[in-house]
């Protein structure tokens, strides 16, 4: 067994006792990736791929709403540059919504001030988060116990790397959440655009947006506004009718609280090699299922 695989096998008995593996993805489709998703691609993967392609043709479509041109546009003249891009490489990222992948749906956060970042992910009243300061993750999981129908938290700490194998595991992962979503707003090095097709009346279900997008590696994604702020993002493949995956952006600024960088004070702590070191504080009692970590394991791969 890795030495990951321990700490996986640690935090994964408190997922089971908070109802947590059904509610962050495990065993079924998610919207961040990972070995058990439904859909090979995952959260962001129009912003987090390693190659660029831009279309150079402008295209004309017809939709409910009649026929719309659109027109190309450089990259440092559209709104995803101004108004997005440059304001959120400066480091402050303040951004919450709802990621939407075949008909699953995760509630997201993600907040970074440049140094630190917080991530969390809510589904079925359970939320996984966790808090990265580059060196060292805090991984926190809250939800209702099963048998005493309380409301419980655990909290672990462990260096970066071994929390990325860990929450490998899992999907979809905070981390991952955060990866996807900074990307995304950043669209920095081989993921930056030379151009972008501008469409002034995009139909998305009942709303209409201005839109921006690119293609990368057979993906498009549209940058969807409202007046200068960014509303969503919308992935799609144009070869796979049935993929379709949607960022939205609910909260997006570059306002911080300091609250969401505070530490827990009451953990289980992890160190470099994997190995558990002992509590800090007094953290809750872990489940008794801590036993049957294999069988967890197995279920999520």
């Amino acid at each position: 067994m890795r030495l990951s695989n321990r700490i996986a096998a640690t935090a994964l008995a408190a997922v089971m006792a908070v109802s947590m593996l059904t509610a962050c993805g495990g065993g079924g489709g998610g919207s961040t990736g990972g070995s058990s998703s439904s859909s090979s691609k995952p959260a962001g993967s129009t912003s987090t791929s390693t190659s660029t392609s831009t279309s150079t043709s402008t295209s004309t479509s017809t939709s409910g709403s009649g026929t719309v041109t659109a027109q190309k546009k450089q990259w440092k003249e559209t709104k995803t540059y101004s108004e997005v891009a440059v304001k959120y490489r400066k480091g402050k990222i303040n951004a919450a919504g709802t990621i939407t992948e075949t008909n699953k749906k995760t509630l997201y956060k993600y907040v970074t001030d440049g140094k630190k970042e917080y991530s969390e992910i809510r589904q079925s009243g359970a939320v996984m988060s966790t808090l990265s300061d580059g060196t060292n993750v805090f991984l926190t999981i809250s939800g209702k116990d099963q048998k005493s129908g309380k409301n419980v938290s655990y909290s672990f700490k462990m260096p970066k790397k071994v929390a990325e194998e860990m929450l490998d595991e899992i999907n979809p992962s905070p981390l991952n959440v955060a990866r996807s979503i900074k990307i995304a707003l950043t669209l920095q090095g081989k993921v930056e655009p030379k151009e972008m097709t501008v469409e002034q009346n995009k139909k998305i279900g009942a709303e209409t947006y201005y839109a921006e997008s690119f293609e990368q590696n057979g993906d498009v994604g549209y940058y969807c506004f409202k007046g200068t702020q960014l509303k969503k993002l919308l992935i799609e493949d144009p070869d796979e009718a049935t993929y379709s995956e949607t960022i939205t952006f609910d909260t997006l600024n570059d306002s911080l609280n300091a609250k969401d960088f505070d530490e827990p004070s009451d953990y289980y702590e992890f160190n470099e090699n994997g190995s558990y070191k002992g509590p800090v504080g007094n953290p809750a009692p872990l489940p008794t299922a801590t036993q049957n970590a294999n069988d967890m394991l197995k279920a999520i791969h």
